[in-house]
């Protein structure tokens, strides 16, 4: 049989099928090597002719430009996206221009439109975003434009600052007056403080204090406004009235920021005893953490005070490292090492009263007595004239903390009486009514005995009826034994109408002439010595005493007597020189 049309290279015959299957077999071969000269001839050719670079440009802008124009929402705002990108910039604005995207009906269009104008745009654009920013319909894009102008100057600051000098003027003109339209949106609002900001601090920190006298503003604008008072330089009066009303709203954010701004003003009474409330009493931990921390920061930034040439003080023994550690160790809990380090602090005069208070106060809350004890006795002494950074602020703050541990009967009595002598050493007369009240009410006698010396040191007249009172009360005129606690009350007693001076208690005090205890006779000479010179009463009952057997009361009469006849002036007198 003749087999027709298959044959193989020599001629030969042979079956169709197997015709077929070579067939396939030599095209994939063939392909194959097709293929791989096909790579090689084409890599040779890009050597050889490498494409137009030119070409790749126009065709991406050309893209671009066809997907701006796009009515699908999605493909344009990935377009503008990607104009950030493209180089030149002058190219990209082109297109952004060409495309009419800036005019949409579509807000969000428009929108980023805007947002990347400012991003790619020169000088010559901050006229179409002052426009948007306050004429454009929607609110979205009038903050969009706002931001817009922000990004501008950030930029050719970098390129060209001085170019940006007779625009500065507009801009800040224009993102006053959208900040200060209490009609305006607070998202627009928001974003005028912070391109305001970013141009012009001092006057966005001008605007915001106004912006926080309004009856009524968002928490948004609210924080906003915080956030740039206190990245400003000025200090001001004005600000800080604005910002401490504040304090108080339910927001926790709002309270925070408002405890991170305070520290602006280190030594304002308000905004101490803002923070100090913020810190103690505060529900919120982050609001009263970063209160301690303004607290901490102003005490570490401040920790000497520059001292006037006149001023002969010690010469500072401590350092910020001393001070970490000093503060360390009173936040810790070794009840020797913080009772130590308190009592540096009292010696070390050259540490500022305020830092004083605000590392001991603390302690008057310290699970050990001891160490609350010393508190207050390390509060008193800080009001020392020789102690640097004293004022009237220091001194308040911490006779209200002393009179709060002296009326809380929870308190231990030892400590009640610390708070009683403290008081005494800061010679504040607003202590007078919490020492009276505890005169008259404390049960230990020991926190009563504290109290009327302290009057004593208070020198006001007005506590003479009160002492005289406090007499009866404790029983003083009865006939006591030494040591008990008539005998200590009668003696601080009448050593408090001795320091005052009270010319009404002389008939109470000459009663005590007899008293068979010298330390009670010496008491009544010293007393007398600061009343009246013209009494002739007071006289004979110095003179007595200025006979007395015991040295000490009859020096203490001789005293009193030479310093009548001085008019008032003390000297340094024996029992030889009468």
């Amino acid at each position: 049989m003749q087999h027709v049309g298959f044959q193989t290279w020599f001629g030969t015959p042979f079956s169709k099928p197997l015709a077929v299957k070579l067939d396939h077999s030599v095209s994939k071969r063939v392909g194959n090597i097709w293929k791989g000269t096909h790579g090689i001839v084409r890599k040779l050719h890009m050597q050889v002719e490498p494409p137009k670079k030119s070409t790749g440009a126009t065709s991406s802008k050309s893209l671009l430009a066809e997907k701006l124009k796009e009515r699908d929402q999605s493909t344009r705002l990935l377009a503008l996206v990607k104009l950030c990108s493209l180089e030149p910039r002058e190219q990209a604005l082109e297109l952004l221009f060409e495309s009419q995207v800036l005019y949409s009906s579509d807000v969000q269009t428009r929108n980023t439109a805007y947002f990347v104008l400012g991003k790619i745009g020169n000088l010559d654009c901050l006229e179409k975003l002052f426009l948007a920013a306050q004429r454009d319909t929607d609110h979205s894009v009038r903050a969009s434009a706002c931001n817009g102008v922000a990004f501008i100057f950030d930029n050719w600051k970098q390129w060209n600052p001085e170019a940006l000098a007779s625009y500065t003027e507009k801009a800040t003109n224009v993102l006053q007056a959208i900040l200060q339209d209490r009609n305006e949106h607070e998202i627009v609002r928001y974003s005028a403080i912070m391109s305001l900001q970013s141009l012009q601090k001092e006057k966005a920190a001008e605007c915001c204090i106004k912006l926080l006298q309004e009856d009524s503003i968002s928490e948004l604008l609210i924080r906003s406004a915080l956030t740039c008072i206190a990245l400003s330089d000025a200090v001001s009066a004005n600000s800080l009235s604005a910002i401490l009303p504040y304090a108080t709203l339910p927001s926790e954010v709002v309270r925070q920021n408002v405890a991170s701004a305070l520290k602006k003003w280190p030594n304002d009474l308000e905004a101490r005893k803002t923070l100090q409330k913020l810190r103690d009493e505060d529900v919120s931990p982050i609001v009263a953490a970063t209160a301690k921390q303004s607290l901490t920061s102003i005490l570490e930034a401040n920790f000497y005070e520059t001292k006037s040439v006149e001023a002969k003080q010690p010469e500072p023994i401590r350092t910020k490292m001393h001070y970490r550690d000093i503060m360390q160790i009173l936040n810790g809990n070794d009840r020797g090492k913080k009772m130590m380090a308190m009592i540096e602090l009292e010696k070390d005069l050259t540490v500022p009263a305020y830092v004083v208070y605000e590392l001991i106060s603390p302690l008057l809350r310290d699970k050990y007595i001891e160490v609350q004890s010393l508190a207050c006795n390390v509060l008193g002494f800080m009001s020392q004239q020789e102690r640097i950074g004293r004022n009237e602020y220091v001194v308040t703050a911490a006779v209200n903390d002393l009179c709060k541990v002296l009326g809380d009967l929870s308190e231990d009595y030892a400590v009640r009486a610390a708070a009683a002598g403290g008081l005494g050493f800061l010679e504040h007369p607003s202590a007078l009514d919490t020492l009276a009240k505890s005169l008259k009410e404390d049960e230990s006698w020991l926190v009563r005995f504290s109290c009327a010396v302290s009057i004593g040191n208070l020198k006001q007249k007005s506590a003479c009826p009160i002492l005289l009172e406090a007499m009866e009360r404790e029983g003083c005129f009865q006939s006591e034994p030494v040591g008990s606690e008539i005998h200590m009350m009668q003696q601080a007693l009448l050593s408090a109408l001795g320091e005052i001076g009270c010319d009404c208690a002389e008939k109470q005090v000459i009663s005590f002439i007899g008293s068979k205890e010298a330390a009670i006779r010496q008491r009544v000479a010293e007393c007398l010595g600061n009343m009246s010179f013209s009494s002739s009463t007071i006289q004979e009952a110095l003179h007595f005493l200025s006979k007395d057997s015991d040295e000490a009361v009859a020096e203490a009469a001789c005293r009193a007597l030479l310093k009548q006849e001085n008019n008032g002036e003390e000297g340094d007198v024996g029992l030889s020189s009468l």
